[in-house]
Order: C-alpha cells, then sequence, then structure tokens
C-alpha cells in the first residue's frame, strides 16, 4: 500500500498528484454521495463501487496523517495493548492517549 504522508518520500509532486488523482476519482463519482448503507448493500453488485470505501479512507487518513503522525499513534497503541488489555479495544480516549506527543 503506498503510503499517504509526504514524509515518507518527500516528493511533493508524486504526493500532491496522487492525492489529487484519488480526490478526483471519489469526487466524481455518483457514489461518492451516497450514505454508507447503500454502498454496502449493492458493493457486490455495482463493480465501480468497489473502489469508493478505499478512495474515500485514503483521503480521510491523509487528512489525518497530515495532523499526527498516524503511524506512529496506531503502534503505540499496538505496544499498550499487549501491556494491557483495556487499550485493546479502539475507542476515542484510547486512540487520544497514543496520538499524545505526535502532534
Amino acid at each position: 500500500m503506498e503510503k499517504i504522508n509526504l514524509y515518507y518520500d518527500k516528493n511533493v509532486y508524486n504526493f500532491v498528484n496522487t492525492y489529487n488523482i484519488k480526490a478526483q476519482k471519489y469526487f466524481s463519482s455518483l457514489a461518492s454521495h451516497w450514505n454508507d448503507k447503500i454502498i454496502e448493500k449493492y458493493f457486490f453488485e455495482i463493480s465501480p463501487l468497489k473502489k469508493i470505501p478505499y478512495l474515500k479512507g485514503y483521503l480521510i487518513a491523509g487528512q489525518i496523517d497530515s495532523i499526527i503522525d498516524l503511524d506512529r499513534a496506531l503502534k503505540k497503541m499496538t505496544k499498550l495493548c499487549k501491556k494491557d488489555k483495556k487499550y485493546c479495544e479502539f475507542t476515542i480516549k484510547n486512540f487520544l492517549k497514543c496520538v499524545g506527543k505526535s502532534f
């Protein structure tokens, strides 16, 4: 899977180009205006629909990853989970604890 944030390869043009291509594909699709329940219902019946959740996820993760170091936060969550099972549940509280200093 391609990395989302620019700091992985420092290639501004590649990052912007890739992000814009995915944004254009997502926002130009009629299905981008459908809610998740409709997409889930017709996911296997309408071929182009299969890409929508992945494009949406890419765009959302890209926005989050531009604000925080998402990889570092998720690695910290995994580490905490191994130490204490109460951190194994993905909650806002647990996530924010892991984001901590990665802003």
